[in-house]
């Protein structure tokens, strides 16, 4: 395609005098794979095609990428099944392949999408465990093909759906253990000055070089926490839109793409063209939905920066009467492996979540549960998970900290019965084989008629059979 100025023509005939069906070769390349892997011998990759501040394409680069776009129907109207082909090297599907080399040129891209009519190809996983959606987050596609792909992912997830589902595909980690957003936020750290940044955040001091590692996740997290901190203590800062303003002045439209991943990964398949649409921080409670002690979530400077530019909503319900607290302490079900940092995570967004509003402790779900009835209730969705004995113990020792806080705060929650279980706090922590005895006694000690009336009731019992029984 780019020696020949009869090359379009040439595969033309070929096709017609020679109809050409997939073959597995010995390397497992089929010409579409092929074909969208010389992206960068075309020079036509993400990085250099259009892009908000950079340059037009020119003539010769358009042109080229018409003729990828002209092949890439030719042999789908030939052979529909190369759509589903992978490569036996990397695994990748020919969207993984075109996202990577061609993520910036939109008609290719719904061209693929618009033949992959179930949505397979959005759930194809590549050797390195990535989805699609990890490809296109990894290399910074454009905005209008990011949506793109969000929605057909969103629409392609099968699971069961419910108030703290989240979709299985959007909210996922790859073999390296990163989610879409995590890949945004390390691809808007390694572009520097270029793709979608408008201004670029570096240690506030020189500690060292850069360590070299397989994930380098210190490195990154570090980047974040230091680069939130200083959105959050900024003098110019203010209250409501001068915060949302600084922090669009910090990370450009970094924070548009991450609330559009949140949005997506929180809502049910048919995602709403106004979610894609909007260009607005994520609602606290759908940031709250995506943290969690045992599973995938969201980093904790992303967390605490939705809750500083969101904090008018911290006593908002949404449409299932659920407050951000509530899904901070409602954690979802996940076959992920543990992760004690997560669990630290967890506990220092909630503290600081509850330390925002002490009210919330006292509002209650549609279904009349208390937030301490949630934590109380929440282990059983990490049992089964195969994680260290200190995953174990730390994860106990922050639910037992939530619980006490929640209880200091709300000293009256201890005497409400849970509507789901009819049980009291105490007795709910007494059945759970998770919890800790300090939560036990913690809760006994803010309520002890609770056990003695209990004891009265066993013993009145007894002593009504034996009078009964002589």
């Amino acid at each position: 395609l780019g020696s020949s100025s009869n090359a379009m023509e040439m595969i033309k005939k070929f096709i017609e005098i020679q109809p050409f069906k997939f073959r597995p070769s010995t390397n497992g390349a089929s010409p579409l794979i092929r074909l969208l892997a010389l992206g960068n011998s075309f020079g036509t990759t993400s990085e250099e095609v259009q892009l908000p501040g950079h340059e037009i394409p020119t003539s010769q680069k358009c042109l080229a990428l018409e003729r990828v776009l002209n092949v890439t129907k030719l042999l789908l109207n030939d052979d529909p099944t190369l759509l589903f082909h992978c490569s036996r090297v990397t695994g990748c599907s020919p969207l993984h392949v075109a996202l990577r080399n061609y993520g910036s040129y939109e008609p290719l891209i719904q061209e693929l999408l618009r033949r992959d009519v179930s949505n397979e190809t959005t759930k194809l996983r590549n050797s390195y465990g990535d989805l699609p959606i990890h490809v296109a987050c990894s290399v910074g596609v454009p905005w209008a093909v990011l949506c793109l792909i969000v929605e057909r992912t969103v629409d392609g997830a099968i699971y069961e759906k419910n108030a703290v589902s989240r979709n299985p595909l959007i909210w996922s980690v790859n073999s390296s253990g990163y989610t879409p957003v995590d890949l945004e936020w390390v691809r808007h750290i390694e572009s520097g000055n270029g793709f979608y940044t408008a201004r670029t955040f570096y240690p506030l001091e020189a500690t060292g070089v850069r360590r070299h590692c397989f994930k380098q996740d210190e490195y990154y997290k570090e980047l974040l926490r230091e680069a939130v901190d200083q959105v959050m203590h900024s003098t110019s800062a203010g209250d409501g839109e001068n915060r949302e303003e600084e922090a669009r002045l910090a990370f450009g439209f970094l924070i548009d793409r991450v609330s559009l991943l949140i949005r997506a990964a929180t809502s049910w398949s048919g995602l709403a063209t106004r979610l894609l649409d909007e260009a607005a921080p994520a609602n606290l409670v759908d940031a709250c939905k995506l943290c969690v002690p045992c599973g995938p979530t969201l980093p904790l400077p992303l967390l605490e920066l939705f809750l500083w530019l969101r904090r008018k909503e911290i006593l908002q319900k949404d449409q299932h009467g659920m407050l951000p607290i509530h899904y901070a302490l409602s954690s979802a079900k996940t076959d992920t492996t543990p992760n004690v940092n997560m669990v630290k995570d967890w506990e220092t967004f909630v503290v600081k979540l509850l330390d925002a509003s002490p009210e919330q402790c006292k509002l209650k779900t549609r279904s009349g549960r208390l937030p301490l009835h949630l934590i109380l209730d929440f282990s059983a969705s990490c049992n089964g998970l195969s994680g260290a004995k200190n995953f174990e113990d730390e994860l106990r020792k922050s639910r037992h900290t939530v619980v006490e806080k929640l209880a200091k705060i709300y000293p009256e929650s201890v005497d409400h019965r849970d509507p789901d279980s009819g049980l009291y706090p105490f007795m709910m922590a007494a059945l759970d084989q998770d919890a800790s005895l300090d939560t036990i006694f913690c809760l006994l000690r803010h309520s002890p008629s609770r056990c003695l009336d209990k004891f009265s009731c066993s013993a009145g019992n007894r002593q009504q059979k034996q009078t009964h029984n002589s």
